[in-house]
C-alpha cells in the first residue's frame, strides 16, 4: 500500500479543512480517483491553569505572583505562547519561568497603574498551533494598616522645659512610614504639623505654650497607607520654680547714705536667670510705697536713700513674678540711723566767760559730720538757768550774743545743743559762766526780751538799782501796767528787784508798762514799755499718708496743733470731717491720728476738713481731698479649652492679679458656673485652684464660667471650654497562676483609668473558664475586683482564662490569664504496733509515710487509739506526732489498765499541695499484767528486729538471752529511706555508717536509733565486721560508757 504522513504543523496544507483527492495509474492499468476524503488539521486542545503565589488580595507595600500554567493536550508546557494579563484595558505580558513551568507576572502593592482597588483580570493565553484560552481572576489591592505609637512622654514638665514629642507611624510590619504627607499634631484643638520624614516624626514643646493641662492628639496619612490616629496623650505645663537671691550694698546706713539693692529672679532648677521680657518685680517699703525695680543687664536694682527711707527699721517686701514662673517674695529689713556727727566745737568771748552786768557774752558753735557742716537748717541753742536763746547760722558757724543784764548777776551754767533731723544729737555743758556787777545802774532785764509775749509766756522783769556796786537799801520799785501798779520785791541774794506774771493773767492785748525805782537821796529810775501779748503761735500739721490710695490701702492722717516748739497746745478743740461727717480722731501722745480704710471709704473723693481752735492761740484750719481709686486687675488660666476623661476630675488654675502691685488677689471664693460638682480652693497669691468632677457627665463639650468680682477691684469673668474624652483604661493583673488541684484560685484586677491611675469602680469583669463564666465582684475596700474559682472539677493541665472588662464611658479591654493546674502529692501511711500489748505498760507505734515526691519529713501525723473496756463504752485517744528525717513517726503509748482492745490507725489532714491520707488500722488485744519474766523481755521487741537467742541446756530450755540495748532514755528508731519501696513487715534497717566515725562511735550512734536495741549478731551484720570484733566492741563499750548495758535472761 502507498501512505502518506500529514503533521500538524506541516503547511501546505496548513490548519483548516482540505479535500483529499487520490489518483493512481499505472502503464497497463486503469486509472482510478478517489476524492471522498477529508483532511482537517486543527489547533491542539490546551489547558489553562490560574494560580496566585501568595495572595491576589495584597497591600500596598506587598507584592504577589499572578501563575498561569499553559499546557498542551498531552499535558506538555507550551513554551514560547503569549501570555498576557489585562486590568481596565491595559495588558500586563507574563514572561515564562522555567522551573515553575509557568508563565509569571508578579504585582507590586504600589504599582500604579493597576493602583490601589479590586480589580478583573482578563488572561489570554495562545501559541501559533495551540488552541487560545482565556480565564479571568481578580486581583485587590487596598491601603496598609498602620499604627501610631507615641514616645514616652512626661504627664508633667515645666514651662521653661524644652519636650521632644515623637510618634512612631508604622506599617502593620513594624516599618517605619517615611514622607507621610499628612503629619498633624493637634493640641487643644490647634493644629500644627510634626517634624521629621523618616517614619519618626516629631514635635518641640517649649514655652509657646500656655501653662495648665494639654491634650494632645497625632494624625497621620500617606497614599497607599490607612491613616492613623494617636490618641490619649495628656501633659500638664506648671509654672518653673524660683527663687530670688538678693543684695544688699548694706542693710544699716545713715541718713545721708543709700543701700543698693540688687534682685536676681532665678529658676530654682537650672539657677538662670528669668528672662526679663514680661517679669513684675518691685518692692513695697513698709506696707505703704511700692517701687518697681530697675532691669540692669539680667538684675533688678533699686537704690534706696536714708533721706527718702527716713529713720528707723523699715520692712522691705521684695516680690517678682512672671507667666510660666512661679510667684516669689521675701522680706528684708533696712535701718537707717542717724548721722554721727562730730562733738561740738564751743568758743566764748570773753574767753574766761566772764563780763559785767551792762556787757554782752558771745557764743559761736561749729555743729559738723566728718568734717562737713550740718545743714543750717540745724536747731541749735543753748540754755542757761531755763533760759533758752537760739543761735544764728552765718559763716558755717552759729552764734549769739547774751545780755549780762539778760542772765542776772552770778555764776551759771551753759548747755549748748546742736540737733538736725537726721544727725546725731550734740551736747556741750560749759560751766563757770560768771556775770558781775556794774558800779552804778538802773536797768530793766526784760523776758521776753522783744516784749512780744505770747499767751503762754510768763512775763518776767529784773530790776538792778545800784549804788557803787551796792543795791540801794530800801528803794521802792513799782511796775505799772495801764495804770495798775504791782511792787516788786527785793532778792537779797542777787541783790535785785522782780517781778514775774503770766501772759495769761495779763491778757491779750498792748499795754503801757512802766518801771519807776526811787529812793531819797538817789537819782530815780525811769522805763517805760509797751508790752504785747497775742495769742501763742501755732502749727497745724496736717500729715497725711497719702492723698489717692487703691481701694485696699488705707489713709493715715496725722494732725499736730503745736506751739512754734512743738509742744502741745493745751485745751485744743478739734473738728474733723470726712464727706461732711464728723469724726474723732484718736489722741495720740502728742497728736491726733485717724486711719481709715479705703474699703470703709469707698471708691470716689472723699473731702476731708480739719479746724482747730484754742483760747489764747491761733487757730489753724487745713482741707483736703483723699481719693479711692479702683484696683486694676488680670485674671489669667492656662488655656481657654481643657480636655479630660470621662469621670475625671480636672484641677484649673486662675489667677486674679492686682496690677498695681503685681500681686494676687486672695482671701475669696469666685463664683463659679459648671454642670456638675466642683471645688474652690484659695491656694493664696491670687490663685485660685478650681476641680471640676465629671461624674454626672458625659463625652462631650461643657463650658466653665469663673467670675471674680469683689468690691473695690475690677471684676472679671473667664470662660473655658471642656472636652471630655472616653476614658481609656489600664487593667492591673496576674496574668499566669499555678495552683495544685482541687483547690481555688482567688483572681484580683485593677482597673485604673489610664492618664490619672485612679481606679475605676463603676465596671463590669467577666472571666471565662473551660465555658463557665464568672463574674468578678468588687471591693470597695481593696479597691479591686475579685473572684474565687475552685478547682475541683478540672484535672491537672494548662487552662487559658479570658475575660472582658467594660464600664460606661471607658473603653472595653479585653485580656487572658494562663492557670497550670498541678497535681498533687499523696502521701501513704504504714501503721504498725506491738504485736503484744500488756494492760499498764507501753506499746509502741510506728507510722511510716511513703512519699514518692520527696522527703516526708517534719509531717504531722494524727494518731487515733480507740481503748475498750470490756462491755464499756470504748474511749477515743489522739495523739500527734512528727515525721523524723526518714519519714517515720513514733508514738510511746502507755495502755491503760483494765484496756481489753486497742483499736489504732493514723491520719494525715493534707495540705494545699498534698492530699490527705489514712492509714491501714491495727486491732490489738490487750493482755492483763503480771506475765514472766521471758515474755516480759521479749515483749521489749518487736518485729522486724530479730532477737539473738542462745540455746543451751536440755529439753530446748532457754539457757541465757542477750540483747545489748541502751540505758535508760526515750528510743529512737532508725527508719529507712522513704525513697525505698517499704513493705508493711519492715526488715531491720542497714546500719552502715554514713559518714567517717570511730567504730564506737559508730556503734553507740546505731544502738541509740532503736528502743529495743540491738544484738551482738546484728552489730556485726550492720558494721560488716566478724562476730569476734563485735563481742569485742561490745565489752569496751559497756566498760567505757555506763549508759549502755546488756541484757540476758534472767535480768
Amino acid at each position: 500500500a502507498y501512505s502518506l504522513r500529514f503533521n500538524g504543523s506541516d503547511s501546505p496544507p496548513g490548519l483548516g479543512t482540505h479535500s483529499l483527492t487520490f489518483k493512481a495509474d499505472r502503464f497497463g492499468f486503469v486509472n482510478r480517483i478517489v476524492s471522498e476524503y477529508t483532511l482537517i488539521l486543527s489547533k491542539d486542545p490546551t489547558t489553562l491553569e490560574v494560580s496566585w503565589i501568595s495572595s491576589n488580595d495584597i497591600t500596598y507595600v506587598e507584592q504577589t505572583t499572578l501563575s498561569v500554567i499553559y499546557k498542551m493536550s498531552n499535558g506538555s508546557d507550551i513554551v514560547g505562547a503569549t501570555v498576557n494579563a489585562t486590568i481596565e484595558g491595559i495588558p500586563y505580558i507574563l514572561i515564562w519561568n522555567e522551573p515553575a513551568g509557568a508563565y509569571q507576572y508578579q504585582f507590586n502593592g504600589d504599582q500604579d497603574p493597576p493602583g490601589l482597588d479590586s480589580f478583573i483580570v482578563f488572561i489570554q493565553a495562545s501559541a501559533d498551533v495551540y488552541a487560545a484560552q482565556t480565564d479571568t481572576t481578580s486581583l485587590t489591592i487596598q491601603n496598609e494598616g498602620t499604627t501610631a505609637t507615641p514616645s514616652e512622654f512626661p504627664f508633667t514638665f515645666n514651662w521653661t522645659d524644652s519636650v521632644i514629642f515623637s510618634v512612631n507611624y508604622t506599617d502593620s510590619y513594624g516599618s517605619l512610614i517615611d514622607g507621610a504627607t499628612t503629619k498633624d499634631l493637634y493640641v487643644n484643638g490647634t493644629k500644627y504639623e510634626l517634624l521629621g520624614t523618616n517614619g519618626t516624626y516629631w514635635f518641640e514643646f517649649n514655652n509657646t505654650f500656655d501653662l495648665g493641662f494639654h491634650n494632645v492628639w497625632a494624625n497621620f496619612s500617606k497614599f497607599g497607607y490607612d491613616s492613623a490616629t494617636a490618641l490619649s496623650i495628656n501633659f500638664t505645663i506648671m509654672k518653673e520654680p524660683t527663687a530670688l537671691l538678693v543684695v544688699w550694698s548694706s542693710t544699716t546706713i545713715d541718713y545721708l547714705d543709700q543701700a543698693d539693692l540688687t534682685v536676681d529672679y532665678y529658676s530654682a532648677g537650672p539657677g538662670t536667670s528669668v528672662p526679663s521680657a514680661g517679669v513684675l518685680a518691685n518692692i513695697t517699703i513698709d506696707g505703704t510705697t511700692t517701687l518697681e525695680l530697675t532691669l540692669q543687664g539680667n538684675l533688678w536694682i533699686a537704690n534706696l536713700t536714708g533721706v527718702y527711707l527716713d529713720l528707723g527699721n523699715h520692712s522691705i517686701v521684695i516680690r517678682a513674678i512672671a507667666y510660666g514662673y512661679e510667684y516669689s517674695e521675701t522680706l528684708e529689713i533696712v535701718t537707717v540711723n542717724e548721722v554721727l556727727t562730730d562733738p561740738l566745737a564751743v568758743t566764748w568771748d570773753p574767753s574766761n566767760k566772764t563780763i559785767q552786768y551792762t556787757e554782752l557774752l558771745n557764743l559761736t558753735v561749729d555743729y559738723t559730720y566728718d568734717g562737713e557742716d550740718v545743714p543750717s537748717s540745724a536747731i541749735v541753742n543753748v540754755s542757761i538757768d531755763g533760759r533758752f536763746y537760739n543761735l544764728t547760722y552765718s559763716g558755717d558757724l552759729w552764734s549769739v550774743s547774751i545780755p549780762g543784764n539778760d542772765l542776772g548777776i552770778g555764776l551759771r551754767t551753759a548747755t549748748i545743743s546742736a540737733w538736725l533731723y537726721g544727725y546725731g544729737l550734740q551736747i556741750n555743758i560749759t560751766t563757770n559762766i560768771n556775770v558781775t556787777e556794774a558800779a552804778n545802774q538802773f536797768a530793766v532785764t526784760w523776758e521776753p526780751l522783744s516784749l512780744d509775749a505770747s499767751y503762754i509766756d510768763v512775763v518776767n522783769a529784773s530790776v538792778i538799782y545800784t549804788q557803787d556796786f551796792k543795791a540801794i537799801d530800801g528803794a521802792t520799785v513799782r511796775l505799772t501796767i495801764n495804770g495798775t501798779p504791782y511792787l516788786l520785791a527785793y532778792s537779797a541774794t542777787d541783790e535785785m528787784w522782780h517781778f514775774s506774771m503770766r501772759a495769761s493773767d495779763i491778757g491779750l492785748g498792748i499795754w503801757n508798762v512802766t518801771v519807776t525805782a526811787n529812793k531819797t537821796g538817789y537819782a530815780d529810775g525811769w522805763d517805760s514799755i509797751i508790752l504785747t501779748i497775742s495769742p501763742a503761735a501755732t502749727n497745724l500739721t496736717v500729715i497725711k499718708s497719702a492723698i489717692s490710695i487703691y481701694y485696699d490701702e488705707d489713709v493715715t492722717i496725722d494732725i499736730y496743733y503745736q506751739l512754734l516748739n512743738t509742744s502741745i497746745v493745751p485745751g485744743a478743740t478739734l473738728t474733723f470731717e470726712v464727706d461732711g461727717i464728723v469724726y474723732f480722731p484718736t489722741w495720740d501722745t502728742d497728736h491726733w491720728t485717724y486711719t481709715r480704710s479705703g474699703s470703709s471709704l469707698g471708691v470716689g473723693v472723699h473731702p476731708v476738713y480739719v479746724h482747730v481752735v484754742a483760747f489764747g492761740f491761733q487757730v489753724a484750719t487745713e482741707a483736703f481731698d483723699v481719693s479711692v481709686n479702683e484696683i486694676p486687675t488680670t485674671l489669667t488660666t492656662p488655656s481657654p479649652t481643657v480636655s479630660i476623661f470621662a469621670y475625671e476630675s480636672t484641677t484649673i488654675p486662675f489667677t486674679w492679679t492686682d496690677n498695681k502691685n503685681a500681686v494676687g488677689i486672695g482671701g475669696f471664693l469666685p463664683e463659679v458656673t459648671w454642670s456638675d460638682s466642683y471645688s474652690v480652693v484659695d491656694l493664696g497669691n491670687g490663685t485660685y485652684s478650681i476641680q471640676i468632677h465629671s461624674d454626672a457627665l458625659h463625652i462631650g463639650s461643657y463650658e466653665l464660667q469663673v467670675s471674680f468680682a469683689r468690691t473695690g477691684y475690677e471684676n472679671l469673668t473667664e470662660l473655658v471650654s471642656i472636652d471630655i474624652l472616653v476614658l481609656p483604661v489600664v487593667l492591673v493583673y496576674e496574668s499566669e497562676f499555678e495552683q495544685f488541684e482541687n483547690e481555688s484560685i482567688v483572681i484580683d484586677i485593677q482597673m485604673f483609668d489610664g492618664p490619672h491611675a485612679t481606679i475605676v469602680d463603676w465596671g463590669e469583669i467577666v472571666i471565662e473558664l473551660e465555658g463557665v463564666q464568672y463574674t468578678l465582684v468588687y471591693d470597695s475596700d481593696a479597691e479591686r475586683y475579685s473572684v474565687e474559682i475552685w478547682l475541683s472539677t478540672l484535672a491537672p493541665g494548662s487552662y487559658t482564662l479570658n475575660f472582658t472588662a467594660s464600664a460606661i464611658d471607658c473603653e472595653t479591654e479585653l485580656g487572658e490569664i494562663q492557670l497550670e493546674i498541678v497535681q498533687k502529692a499523696t502521701y501513704v501511711l504504714v501503721l504498725d504496733a506491738d504485736e503484744e500489748v500488756q494492760a499498764g505498760q507501753p506499746v509502741q507505734i510506728t507510722v511510716l509515710v511513703l512519699y514518692d515526691l520527696g522527703s516526708a519529713s517534719g509531717l504531722s501525723i494524727t494518731v487515733h487509739i480507740l481503748v475498750q473496756r470490756g462491755q464499756n463504752a470504748p474511749q477515743e485517744l489522739i495523739e500527734d506526732i512528727s515525721t523524723n528525717s526518714e519519714g517515720l513517726a513514733l508514738l510511746e503509748f502507755n495502755v491503760p489498765t483494765g484496756a481489753t482492745d486497742l483499736t489504732i490507725w493514723a491520719e494525715f489532714s493534707g495540705s494545699v499541695e498534698v492530699w490527705s491520707a489514712v492509714s491501714n488500722t491495727i486491732n490489738r488485744e490487750v493482755t492483763p499484767g503480771g506475765i514472766d519474766i521471758l515474755s516480759f523481755i521479749i515483749s521489749l521487741f518487736e518485729d522486724p528486729i530479730t532477737l539473738a537467742i542462745i540455746v543451751g541446756g536440755g529439753g530446748g530450755s532457754i539457757a541465757g538471752l542477750i540483747l545489748l540495748r541502751r540505758r535508760r532514755g526515750r528510743p529512737k528508731v532508725s527508719t529507712p529511706s522513704v525513697t525505698e519501696d517499704i513493705a508493711p513487715d519492715i526488715a531491720p534497717p542497714s546500719l552502715a555508717p554514713t559518714a567517717p566515725a570511730g567504730e564506737m562511735d559508730i556503734i553507740q550512734d546505731e544502738i541509740k536509733q532503736y528502743p529495743v536495741g540491738l544484738t551482738r549478731s546484728q552489730i556485726a551484720k550492720s558494721l560488716d565486721i566478724s562476730k569476734s570484733k563485735a563481742s569485742a566492741l561490745v565489752r569496751n563499750l559497756l566498760e567505757s560508757d555506763p549508759r549502755f548495758e546488756e541484757i540476758t535472761e534472767g535480768r
